[in-house]
Order: C-alpha cells, then sequence, then structure tokens
C-alpha cells in the first residue's frame, strides 16, 4: 500500500514518532533520528541515528550521506516541542519552555534536515517532506501564543519551500493537529482532555497521504482532530481560565 520507499523520522523519541514508524515498518524502511535523552523505541526503526536534531553539522553528517542516491524517500518532522500553557505577558518558567526553545524546536526542526536533504530530495525520483503545524493557528487560543506563533512560522516555511521546489517534484504534506493524547498534554485537566488527538489516527493519516494520489503534486494541507461542539471556536474559548 505505501510506496514511499525510506522514512526518516526526526524526533524519533516521542509517542508520535513511534506510532508512525509501528504504521510504516511494515511496508517501509523506516530511519529514526533521536537525540540522546529520547525515548526511542529501537524495535520500530530499521535504522537509527542519536544525535541533537538541531545541529547543522551533526545533521549534514548523517543526513547528507544517508539520502545520497535515494530514489524515493520521505522525511517526517516531529520534532516541535509543546510547551506549557501561560499568559504572553509571563517569561516562561524553564528553560525548556523558553520562547526560544519552542521556536527552535518546532521551525528549526524542519528547517536544518531540510538543508540537508534537499540536494538529494531533488535529485530523486520522489521526495516528500511531512511537518505538522497546529490547529491553533486558525483559532488563536489564549494561553499557547508562542507555540501558535511558532507553527505559524513553520506552515510559513514550508509553503515557502514548496513553492521554491516545485520545479524539482519535491511535495511537501503539511498536517495542522489538535491537542495530541500524550503525557504532558493530559496534565491540561481545564481543557476538553476527552477530545484530545490519538497519535495512532495521525499514524493513519500519514499513511494514507503517503501512499495516495489524491493531494497536490507539490503542497498538500490538511486539518486533523476530533470533532467537539465545546472545542473549538466560542465553546472552548469562553472556559479557558
Amino acid at each position: 500500500m505505501n510506496n514511499v520507499e525510506n522514512v526518516i523520522i526526526i524526533g524519533a523519541g516521542c509517542l508520535l514518532a513511534n506510532s508512525i514508524a509501528q504504521k510504516l515498518c511494515g511496508s517501509a524502511y523506516v530511519i529514526g533520528v533521536a537525540a540522546k535523552d529520547d525515548d526511542m523505541d529501537s524495535s520500530l526503526y530499521n535504522e537509527k541515528y542519536v544525535y541533537d536534531p538541531l545541529s547543522k553539522d551533526e545533521s549534514d553528517k548523517h543526513l547528507s550521506n544517508l539520502t545520497k542516491g535515494m530514489k524515493n524517500f520521505a522525511v517526517i518532522t516531529c520534532t516541535g516541542r509543546f510547551p506549557a500553557r501561560q499568559p504572553l505577558s509571563e517569561y516562561p518558567k524553564s528553560k525548556k519552555d523558553s520562547d526560544s526553545g519552542i521556536f527552535e524546536s518546532n521551525v528549526y526542526g524542519f528547517l536544518v534536515p531540510y538543508r540537508s536533504t534537499i540536494e538529494n530530495a531533488r535529485r530523486a525520483e520522489r521526495a516528500t517532506y511531512i511537518t505538522f503545524g497546529s490547529v491553533s493557528q486558525k483559532y488563536n487560543y489564549p494561553l499557547m501564543g508562542i507555540f501558535t506563533a511558532a507553527k505559524d512560522a513553520l506552515r510559513s516555511m514550508v509553503k515557502t519551500a514548496s513553492h521554491e521546489e516545485a520545479k524539482n517534484g519535491v511535495r511537501f504534506i503539511h498536517l495542522n493537529l489538535s491537542t495530541l493524547k500524550m503525557k504532558k498534554e493530559e496534565k491540561f485537566t481545564s481543557v476538553d482532555a476527552g477530545e484530545f488527538l490519538c497519535c495512532d489516527k495521525v499514524a493513519d493519516n500519514v499513511k494514507h497521504f503517503l501512499s495516495g494520489t489524491d493531494h497536490s503534486p507539490f503542497y498538500s494541507e490538511a486539518n486533523i482532530y476530533n470533532y467537539s461542539d465545546a472545542y473549538y471556536e466560542d465553546g472552548y474559548l469562553s472556559r479557558v481560565p
């Protein structure tokens, strides 16, 4: 079903990345890239690399050589950090949730591996980049301003890249997600946790987009969420403390 031969997952230590790897491992050669302290499930990946995904030197060293000569590959970026919710008027409570940290993990998490692989993508018969945005871009949820801004920047870069690389046949898929069912996110009891998105559902959509021909040749975008009358727009916003 899947007609992508090689899949490189950046940020392979998170639940979303592992869910995607599990869906694709039977039909593609799946390669995981994770930082040293990430929890990568080695059994899901045919090949594994451990280094800082935001390091240009490390990325060039590994990904440029890895994708050289590949005729058909996809790069999926799962590095975007989701911060603790807080007002824009307050400084972050931890270094991990710093403004620059959120931007770097979401924006450079795509840009660094993209720059390391794009030359080989241009020469490939088929190359696809998959990135993850957020439905918060549309609704501008309170307490998520820095995260939303980072996802807006990511989307803008991906669309720009798709315009620049259309002549080379490189494809880009950008999927906007609602809040995922992950340990950190489930701590936010003030929101509708019951409507959080299961990572397996996202993985199913990733597999669909990689195997299907029902999207545009160079750029495709979709919103993935569990519908709820209470979760979006005024119903949601009115209950945020």
